[in-house]
This record gives structure tokens, sequence and C-alpha cells, in this order.
């Protein structure tokens, strides 16, 4: 009878202890919904003021935690990017719920309205897009700390100034600009969230271009009031791969150049041997001139140069054909005025 008691004890003990737990697990799922006056500190929030404390500039955190390079287009000197910018702040204003247990608590995307924010923009962005393809492409939190944190994905045309000196053999610095549209940096002061330089390939795969470094640096941006701006800079350090250029344009004119000096050894009087081989090399070396996709550009490239010595290559040695013909063929006439000279001659 003991016994029986224990057991049923035992049983009772652990229906109200799995009870306990259930009802646990059941508040921690049952999430109060948050509300706009729950994470403001007190009444007359203006978001149109920064929260500075004793007027020194608020500090935004930047960082760039993917960065894809879709393409980069020479004649606009230009290249686009798919990204995604963090941005974090603290503002002293707000106030984490006091019920949520959570490390960090979501927020509606449309309180960034309600809320004060850097505004930023890209100084040298010329087109830009959210990507809202399956989800929101902004997301909001608050921490225990009061800081905000902002993170939203962007696709963007970017102006890039490029030298193509050395083209194909160049290497261009392109970069993602980042300033604050109407805060001067006695407001606002923006930082790398990330001190160190970052170095990564896993960032983008292009097919002309190999990425050699990303670096974070801080740039200089002027209002229409003359007060300077924060302002941040990605930079990008691109190689282009030479690896198409020597398959199609190199290696194919080279060996024209070497056929059209075959003619050197074709007899002379094998005329229409050589002066076909010698106008199809030239041909040829100019057609692969316009098919090598030479940037518009007004000055001078590495490929002009290579591609224009092929051509005076190929028509120097037309030229010695020209001279040769000439030199070893006579004048029709002179040998018959020498014959008759020679009676003349004879005579006297």
């Amino acid at each position: 009878m003991s016994k029986t008691k224990t057991y049923i004890n035992i049983i009772n003990w652990i229906l109200v202890y799995a009870l306990i737990v259930l009802n646990r697990i059941r508040g921690e799922d049952i999430e109060r919904s948050i509300t706009f006056e729950d994470i403001l500190a007190h009444s007359g929030y203006d978001y149109l003021r920064p929260p500075q404390i004793n007027d020194t500039p608020v500090l935004v955190n930047i960082s760039i935690n993917e960065l894809n390079i879709r393409s980069i287009d020479e004649s606009d000197m230009s290249f686009s990017v798919a990204l995604e910018i963090w941005q974090t702040w603290y503002d002293y204003r707000l106030t984490y719920p006091s019920w949520s247990t959570n490390r960090l608590q979501t927020l509606d995307p449309a309180w960034i309205s309600l809320l004060w924010h850097p505004n930023l923009y890209f100084p040298n962005a010329v087109k830009g897009d959210l990507n809202n393809i399956i989800s929101p492409s902004s997301f909001f939190w608050i921490n225990q700390r009061n800081i905000i944190v902002f993170c939203s994905r962007l696709t963007l045309k970017l102006i890039c100034e490029m030298n193509l000196v050395n083209y194909p053999h160049d290497e261009q610095r392109c970069g993602v600009k980042i300033a604050s549209a109407i805060f001067s940096d006695s407001k606002v002061r923006m930082e790398w969230m990330y001190t160190d330089k970052l170095v990564s390939q896993k960032f983008s795969s292009l097919q002309q271009f190999e990425i050699v470094r990303l670096e974070n640096n801080k740039c200089h941006q002027i209002l229409t009031t003359l007060s300077p701006l924060s302002c941040l800079e990605k930079s990008i350090l691109l190689r282009r791969r030479c690896g198409y250029y020597l398959i199609n344009v190199y290696i194919p004119t080279a060996l024209i150049v070497a056929m059209s000096m075959l003619t050197f050894w074709i007899p002379p009087d094998a005329v229409p041997a050589r002066v076909t081989l010698g106008v199809t090399s030239l041909l040829t070396v100019i057609t692969k001139q316009y098919q090598a996709g030479m940037p518009s550009v007004s000055y001078v490239v590495a490929l002009n140069i290579w591609l224009s010595t092929c051509i005076a290559f190929v028509f120097f040695s037309l030229l010695e054909f020209a001279t040769v013909v000439a030199l070893s063929t006579k004048t029709p006439g002179e040998g018959d005025r020498h014959e008759q000279l020679l009676p003349m001659g004879s005579r006297l």
C-alpha cells in the first residue's frame, strides 16, 4: 500500500513539473506585440533632431557585410553592385521594452520614418533600388543598450573614374561612397564598424576582373553650404584578367604578323601569292582591331599600340615586296635603247 502511494506521489510531481514547463514554454511563445510607445523613454520625441549628448556628434557605425559586383562598364565609367549595409547608433531618448527578454527586439521597418536616422546617401550613385524580391529589404532592431541597428539591401549603379591607358593590363580603383544627406560632421560622425582593412575574395566573381583587395577609407564631401560631411568609402581595387585578350587578340595577331613575314621567302616573280598573303594579313589585323572591343576613350591605350604595331609590320612587308618588284623589273624600252646606242658607238 505504501509503495502504491509512493508511485502516485511521484507521478503527481511529474505531472506538476510538466505543467510548469509547458506554461513557461507557452509564455515564451506568446510574446507581447511591441508598439512604438514601448520604445520611447519620454514624450516629445523629435525625429528631426540628432540624439547629441553635450553637442558631441552622433557616432554612426557603418558596415558593408556583403558586396557583390555584378558588372563593370568602361563605356560610361560605371559599375553595378548589390550590397548589404548595416548602421548602428545610440539614441538616449529611446528605451528597451522592459517586458522583452530577447537580446535584440525587432522593430517595424515602417518606424524608420518616425525615428531619427542619419539619412545616408551614396554621392557617386546614379541609380539605386531596394531589393524587395521575396521579403522586405530593410530590417530594424533595438538592443538593451538603446542602440539602434538598421540593415538594408540595395542595388546601386555607381560612377567609377577609370584610367584605361594600360588597357587591358590596367588596374582600377572603384568605390562605394557613403555620406549623410543633411547632417554635417558637427552633427553626425560616421566610422567603419571594423577598423581593420577588409580583404576578402568571397564578395564577387567577375569574368574580366579579379578583386585584389577591399579597403575601408574615409572621403571628403561638401554640402552646398560649404559645411563638410562625414563620408566613408569602401574602395575596391580591381585587376583586369588578360586571358581573353591573350587568346583572342595577342596570339592571333602575332601569328598573322609572322605569316606576313613568309613573303620574304617567296620568289619575287610569284606576284599573286605574295600580294594575296600580304593583303589578307593586313585586312585580318585591321578586322581584329575592330573586334577587340576597344573602350571608347579619346586617348591611346596599350592595346591600340599593339594592334597599330602589327598593322605597321604587315604594311611594311607589303612595301618591301613592292620595292623588290620595282628593283627587279626592267623599265620597258631601256633594253632596246641600249642596243640602239651600241652601233652608233662602234661607228665612232
